[in-house]
């Protein structure tokens, strides 16, 4: 226990080496024509992003170099999103794929669409193969392997729609050579249109109610059943048990693939495992996920309201700050932030916009209303209002009553202090540095009866 403590400490105070990164190919083509079989000459992977450690590439290119006979496609997030929109969105697996709060379950689900559609072999990007890609035989549809652990750690009625089917298998699932263990779910080798693949795909649509909207104990387990290891290993004995052969091979195809075998300082391991950290947490999105941040008084129906002051039941107690590590990212549709950004300094309130889209999903929308510098200067310029307006607008901190402030009154809190007075071309131009284009402007109008002067910018993340 102390050394764990230690080690923890430790982290804080060592500096994290830098790793080097390189871009790797989205595609690269074969190098040599061979003779066709069953299984098509295509290999995928995928990673977050195409920037790679330098250990990685070099594994990369080295198998390519082995296995010259196939062509190599790589894609990342984007690509993976686009992909499945493109030729998955007829059906509900798109929607189970969008609906998906971890990334894990979005690879499980695109690695057996696209294998499904264009056959081949995929390959988790931490693991890999040993031997050539041209040994396997001409004419079998599929090669099936076999995990170290066993289907009974695994299931449960907590985790397992029908956690109960390995008490009701016949006799016939026993033609598989290890009936007991997982199937390798992480190296798939199938031929185009196979039906394990769609009975995978199948499987999950159909099984989608169970896990829609539930919270979990452990979000890793609950994905191991639901689109993982779990439900491959069902729908391979379905097929076996329907009286159709399969090609086997022995445990971890006879200890000729590796499985996370590269070196924990690489790019890949930052986030290593970070679901299993996860309680009490659904896999799925029930409905959309909207944010209203330093609500005060302004409490919005289907939002979440948050705000550090909890002066209503409906709102939740929460440092703005804090809600990048109580979401995950990619997962909120939409953020509502009026009279936020000016009660922080410029570093954190672009740190903040810069969390927000991180926290958005692609299509998402953020809403921010703060002061605008810009009217301000117009306004005082104009005369249209005196240098203690002035100073409330800009610096706030003050109860104001009957057009008159209160400075330093017991009314005032630390909350209420402005730090920052964005223009519209710092915030427009911030917005597009992280991501997000802009939908629409709205500013408020200068008169003679002016109470604030605010720029409202909805925007886009793209």
């Amino acid at each position: 226990m102390i050394k764990g403590i230690i080690k923890k400490i430790l982290k804080k105070f060592i500096k994290k080496k830098k790793i080097e990164t390189i871009q790797i190919d989205k595609f690269y083509p074969a190098t040599k024509k061979t003779k066709l079989k069953k299984i098509e000459f295509n290999f995928f992977q995928t990673f977050k992003t195409n920037k790679v450690d330098l250990e990685h590439d070099q594994k990369y290119l080295e198998f390519r170099k082995k296995n010259p006979e196939f062509n190599f496609y790589f894609y990342d997030d984007i690509e993976m999103d686009e992909y499945m929109e493109k030729n998955w969105s007829h059906r509900k697996i798109y929607k189970i794929y969008k609906d998906s709060i971890f990334g894990a379950s979005k690879a499980d689900i695109w690695r057996y669409c696209i294998l499904y559609q264009y056959g081949g072999i995929y390959l988790d990007f931490d693991s890999s193969i040993e031997f050539k890609l041209s040994t396997i035989p001409d004419d079998v549809n599929e090669v099936i392997s076999f995990e170290k652990n066993k289907i009974n750690s695994q299931i449960s009625e907590d985790y397992t729609p029908d956690y109960k089917f390995l008490n009701n298998l016949p006799q016939d699932y026993r033609n598989k050579i290890h009936p007991e263990n997982l199937v390798i779910q992480w190296l798939l080798i199938y031929k185009k249109n196979h039906p394990i693949l769609m009975s995978a795909i199948e499987e999950i649509e159909k099984n989608y109610e169970f896990f829609l909207g539930k919270k979990f104990k452990s979000a890793h387990m609950a994905i191991v059943n639901y689109t993982a290891p779990v439900i491959l290993t069902k729908v391979v004995w379905d097929y076996v048990i329907s009286k159709n052969e399969i090609y086997q091979k022995g445990i971890d195809f006879e200890n000729q693939v590796t499985f996370k075998n590269v070196s924990k300082e690489g790019v890949y391991f930052n986030d290593e495992s970070y679901y299993k950290k996860f309680s009490d947490t659904p896999i799925l999105l029930e409905k959309p996920i909207r944010l209203n941040l330093g609500c005060g008084d302004d409490i919005k129906k289907e939002f979440i309201n948050i705000d550090v002051v909890k002066n209503n039941e409906n709102i939740i107690s929460m440092n703005v700050d804090d809600i990048k590590d109580k979401f995950q990212k990619g997962t909120i549709d939409e953020i509502y932030a009026k009279d936020v950004l000016e009660h922080v300094g410029l570093p954190t309130a672009k740190k903040w916009i810069k969390d927000w889209s991180n926290l958005i999903k692609e299509g998402g929308t953020l809403t921010i209303v703060t002061t605008c510098l810009d009217l301000i200067i117009e306004a005082f310029s104009k005369r249209l209002i005196n240098e203690e307006k002035l100073n409330y607008l800009l610096f706030a901190g003050v109860y104001w009553e009957n057009g008159k402030s209160h400075w330093d009154t017991e009314k005032t809190t630390k909350y209420d202090w402005h730090k920052v007075c964005f223009s519209k071309e710092l915030l427009i131009k911030t917005l597009k540095e992280n991501n997000f284009s802009i939908i629409s402007e709205k500013y408020d109008q200068i008169n003679d009866n002016i109470n604030g002067l605010n720029i409202a910018i909805k925007a886009k993340k793209s």
